[in-house]
């Protein structure tokens, strides 16, 4: 008896479409900020923050997201975007000329996995409320784990003081991404954990799970870290702050003192060479869109400073 069957989709499907399209960090931020220019930011900036744990972020203030957006878009993989006309740009544009569109994937908002295990997501719209989503890339790395069974927690915040409360919260109920209750889901992602967790064993590979669970135990994102987002501080209405907690090497040798060697030297030269290259500041028709990347150092009293990578603006 012929009986007709659909595709199943793995979570580490998620993985093989964010990390494993992207080559390197420059590429990961220059998708990123693609993102931000499509969303008609006039300014977009990465920011590097030093201590435990490092953490990079991306701010922009472009139309932002609302919750709707973040769920019926951000966690659409293979948007409607190439056939949809209205989608072509926001209804926002800030007054800012027609621009033709940078992410050509629809995929490029997962290149924030190969920057860091954890991304926090924060928008606002003009008028409208603090949304905020959560994500840890590692949950989408177990190959037992089907896609469906991944939940993340999205909410909305009033305000700044809401917004930085309630953050922490939201870790909890991404906890139960491993298996964390007595329902069919949690008994399935029980059996998944547990399968995968033997096979690292066997293999010598760390727990995944357990890495997961330990790095929760405190929240990365300080108020240090917010406050550097003009959205947060009421210096701009609207925009979204990406927040990556653990970041790779290729951005974390920015904020330590580990000493200069030549492959240091050429990653940083090679992240200064992609970003500073964005867009041609030459051209006939320059985009109304600046860009900046900014270290935050420790000068070794427990003070924070500023540095800026632009070497023509005596940065580092």
């Amino acid at each position: 008896m012929n009986q007709a069957v659909s595709f199943q989709t793995r979570a580490r499907t998620i993985d093989h479409l964010g990390r494993g399209q992207i080559a390197d960090a420059p590429t990961a931020i220059s998708e990123l900020w693609k993102n931000a220019y499509d969303a008609y930011a006039q300014n977009v900036a990465l920011h590097i923050f030093g201590g435990e744990p490092e953490v990079a972020s991306i701010f922009d203030d472009g139309v932002g997201m609302d919750r709707a957006d973040i769920v019926q878009r951000w966690l659409v993989i293979g948007t409607e975007s190439k056939v949809e006309d209205a989608d072509s740009s926001p209804k926002e544009t800030f007054g800012l000329p027609f621009r033709f569109r940078q992410g050509e994937k629809g995929i490029g908002r997962l290149s924030v996995a190969f920057l860091a295990p954890v991304t926090v997501v924060i928008s606002r719209k003009r008028g409208g409320n603090f949304v905020a989503v959560l994500v840890d890339w590692r949950l989408f790395e177990n190959p037992f784990i089907s896609l469906d069974d991944i939940k993340l927690p999205v909410e909305e915040f009033a305000n700044a003081a809401e917004l930085e409360t309630g953050l922490r919260n939201m870790s909890a109920t991404l906890q139960e991404n491993l298996g964390d209750g007595v329902d069919d889901r949690a008994l399935r992602l029980q059996d998944s954990w547990a399968r995968y967790s033997r096979h690292e064993s066997e293999t010598g590979a760390l727990s995944t799970a357990s890495a997961i669970r330990n790095s929760w135990k405190s929240f990365g994102i300080k108020k240090r870290h917010l406050e550097e987002w003009p959205v947060f501080v009421g210096l701009s209405e609207h925009g979204t702050a990406m927040f990556m907690i653990g970041i790779h090497h290729e951005l974390n040798v920015w904020v330590r003192s580990d000493p200069k060697t030549a492959e240091v030297e050429l990653v940083k030269d090679h992240l200064r060479e992609t970003l500073t290259g964005f867009t041609d500041p030459f051209g006939d028709s320059r985009a109304d869109f600046d860009y900046e990347v900014w270290c935050h150092l420790t000068d070794g009293r427990g003070d924070w400073v500023l540095r800026s990578l632009d070497p023509l603006a005596g940065g580092i």
